[in-house]
């Protein structure tokens, strides 16, 4: 079965100063109504979670002990305090694409696209950029794109994954909601490091 991957929660709002301590300063990340501040290895460990550096020595799924291998390799004081902290904070979650979890995560979660789809690409009909005006930032498939582009209108991400999967055998396909699921989160690292999306949790009333 596939490692769990590590993934960051909620959208960075801003670094924040106080004028009344210089040099004093805060980040906040917005998970669902709640604000988060963090101090700067907060905020490292956090960003660090978003996907593998291009630079990174060892292969394989980014996962928990990945992401701790990479912020002791940076010099990041006391890792694994950092990350249990986060956890705790649920400003850092863990699924397994295809597991048991993968629905239970999908249903606690969605996806928030924050940069435009650029529509598919004429040398790549197959493949969907998404980016800025004239700056491609990531490219998808056409049911991650289609995942991305819409998936937040629904109720969470595993009913937006139901509702393609339904449009998807209506026009003939096969794929259900379970493998719709399990091939937007292999994807989901590409558009968190794109700056693409952020994911979110879902408020229940």
């Amino acid at each position: 079965m596939t490692e769990a991957l590590v993934l960051p929660v909620g959208q960075l709002v801003g670094t924040y100063h106080d004028p009344a301590d210089a040099g004093g300063h805060h980040h906040e990340v917005r998970v669902g109504g709640q604000i988060h501040e963090l101090t700067d290895t907060e905020l490292v460990t956090w960003v660090s979670a978003h996907a593998a550096p291009d630079d990174r020595v060892d292969d394989g799924p980014w996962t928990t002990a990945a992401l701790l291998r990479q912020l002791t390799t940076q010099g990041v004081p006391r890792p694994a305090a950092l990350v249990d902290t986060l956890f705790d904070r649920r400003l850092l979650t863990e699924v397994v694409p295809g597991g048991d979890g993968a629905v239970t995560f999908a249903r606690a979660h969605r996806v928030v696209p924050t940069m435009l789809g650029l529509g598919n690409l004429p040398d790549q009909p197959w493949l969907y950029a998404i980016g800025l005006m004239g700056q491609e930032r990531i490219r998808v498939s056409r049911l991650v794109f289609e995942l991305w582009a819409w998936g937040h209108l629904d109720e969470n991400l595993w009913h937006a994954c139901d509702a393609l999967a339904a449009l998807e055998k209506a026009d003939g396909e096969v794929a259900g909601p379970a493998e719709v699921l399990e091939g937007f989160l292999h994807t989901l690292h590409g558009l968190l490091n794109a700056q693409a999306a952020y994911l979110d949790t879902v408020e229940r009333a």
